[in-house]
């Protein structure tokens, strides 16, 4: 069983990555490289506006699924979507303008429509991150599936009425997140959504995914601070090369987030059991050897196959690609360190090390792309993921070992 659910679910992945390339592939030969970078600027500080104001609901709501799913009140994690919403969509209002100085009006109405996308997004990862916890790997899937998938359709449409601009892209990727929340209450169950909020459990998951900022921070600098950098500093052409080099890379960081969302649940009902040693291991192995696999294939395939779907306007995204691929090997140890530290009800041992890496890394990736462009962003990302991927595996193996060893002789007194 559990072998069907991983194939089913890296089906699904692979499903979702083939979306998202279509959906890029659309952007890049659709709009051209200029409008290509202003969209993809556009997306990145959106996704940084929502990351940096979600405080952890994603994590604290996957928890809560792991741990309590029954009698769980559904409303608490939606009524805290929405109020962190509204802070983000007024701070998407303010600091666009400043970062971005709107020259078109089809900027100015995709700005607008990207006003909706803080509360959409919140509501949608959290239906997600409860699937996911649950362990209700056929709805995760489902729901996980719809956004990428709904992309690329939605622009379909509105490209039959349309030319294409920037402000459709933004209106597809809004429409994808709508048909997502609606998709998600549906799965729960409409009635659930009738309930009223609970303020203590509210609290409780504001506290738990408040705990987990530090790798939120540090996973939001991983995703999309550098593509700020580079498009604060560099032309929207360069940006755009970037960004094609980025979204190769990420088809191995969805596979890995994949499996450590697949085993989260079975690592927090089982951490402190006979089986947890085997869980750890297997999905170790997992990640393990499809880093290994990922990397081979994109130093000796990589630069083709992005020529190939991209075009040979896309010469420098194949060659910054494999490099990548690198640093989301080690961002996927990250990811799978930390989802065993939430497990264990003990995030800080992990979000600590993501909080104080922060502003070195910041300042790394500034001066690398300052004084090598596209080229210094990579070796930034790569190098500071594999620094801290090294420091949060020592930091948890003592720690997991402390405790393991408190366990044993509190058991045998």
């Amino acid at each position: 069983m559990a072998v069907a659910k991983l194939i089913y679910s890296l089906l699904s992945t692979a499903l979702i990555q083939l979306a998202n390339l279509g959906y890029g592939v659309a952007a890049a030969r659709l709009l051209g490289p200029y409008d290509r970078g202003i969209l993809a600027y556009q997306v990145t500080l959106s996704m940084v506006v929502a990351t940096l104001l979600s405080f952890g609901i994603s994590e604290a709501v996957s928890y809560k699924a792991a741990t309590k799913s029954e009698g769980f009140v559904h409303t608490n994690y939606v009524a805290l979507s929405i109020a962190y919403g509204a802070i983000g969509s007024l701070s998407w209002l303010v600091v666009y303008p400043i970062m971005a100085p709107i020259s078109s009006p089809d900027q100015y109405r995709a700005y607008l429509v990207f006003t909706c996308y803080p509360v959409l997004n919140y509501i949608t990862i959290s239906f997600v991150a409860w699937f996911a916890g649950a362990g209700l790997t056929k709805s995760w899937n489902v729901q996980r599936l719809l956004v990428q998938v709904i992309q690329p359709l939605a622009l379909a449409c509105f490209l039959t009425v349309e030319i294409p601009s920037i402000f459709l892209f933004a209106l597809s990727i809004v429409a994808a997140h709508v048909v997502a929340a609606v998709v998600g209450c549906w799965q729960i169950s409409l009635s659930a959504f009738l309930e009223k909020p609970r303020w203590a459990e509210m609290k409780e998951i504001l506290v738990l995914g408040t705990q987990t900022s530090g790798g939120r921070v540090s996973n939001l600098i991983r995703d999309n601070a550098d593509k700020l950098i580079v498009g604060a500093l560099a032309t929207p052409e360069i940006l755009a090369q970037y960004i094609v080099s980025v979204s190769f890379a990420q088809v191995f960081n969805a596979y890995s987030q994949t499996i450590v969302q697949l085993y989260f649940s079975r690592i927090a009902q089982n951490f402190y059991s006979k089986t947890s040693s085997l869980i750890e291991t297997r999905s170790a192995a997992l990640i393990v050897v499809g880093a290994a696999t990922a990397v081979l294939a994109s130093f000796i395939v990589g630069k083709w196959l992005v020529i190939a779907i991209f075009g040979h306007k896309f010469a420098m995204a194949g060659d910054l690609a494999p490099y990548l691929v690198i640093g989301m090997a080690f961002a996927s140890v990250k990811s799978l360190i930390s989802a065993h530290a939430l497990a264990m009800r003990k995030p800080l041992i992990t979000s600590k090390i993501d909080f104080y890496a922060v502003v070195p890394t910041l300042v790394l990736m500034f001066l690398s792309v300052r004084y090598a462009g596209a080229w210094g962003a990579v070796g930034a990302f790569t190098t500071s993921q594999g620094i801290i991927a090294v420091a949060m595996c020592t930091s948890f193996w003592m720690k997991s070992s402390e405790l393991r060893r408190s366990k044993r002789l509190a058991s045998c007194e």
